[in-house]
C-alpha cells in the first residue's frame, strides 16, 4: 500500500486508518499517489523479488489500518492480513527481467 498523506496534513488526533486512506484519494476513487519500482538486474524468486499482498486479500488497503493499541493482533496490518497459514497462499511474487518496472497505488 502507497499511503502518503500531504506533508502539510498532519494527521490529527483521533483520525482513523479509514480516514487517512480517504486522504490518499481522489473523491472519484482515483489514487493520488504512485509508487514505482524497477528492476536493475534481473529480479527472481531466488534472488529476492518483489512479493506483494493484492488488494482483495488486504483488510486495510480501502478500510485502512486499525491503529488502536487496544489489542495487539488486530492493530498489526500483517496480522490482519494474514491471519492464517492458508492465508499465506494469497502472496505473490512479482518476478520482472532488468529495466521492467511495477507501479503501485
Amino acid at each position: 500500500r502507497d499511503r502518503q498523506p500531504d506533508e502539510e496534513e498532519e494527521p490529527k488526533k483521533g483520525m482513523t486508518g479509514g480516514d487517512i486512506v480517504k486522504r490518499s484519494f481522489h473523491k472519484d476513487g482515483q489514487a493520488k499517489y504512485v509508487t514505482m519500482w524497477m528492476a536493475l538486474t534481473d529480479a527472481t524468486p531466488e534472488n529476492s523479488c518483489l512479493y506483494v499482498l493484492p488488494k482483495k486479500f488486504d483488510p486495510g488497503y480501502s478500510a485502512g489500518d486499525n491503529n488502536s493499541d487496544d489489542d495487539d493482533d488486530k492493530s498489526d496490518p500483517l496480522s490482519r492480513a494474514l491471519p492464517t497459514k492458508e492465508s499465506y497462499q494469497n502472496i505473490r511474487a512479482l518476478p520482472r527481467p532488468s529495466g521492467q518496472s511495477v507501479l503501485f497505488t
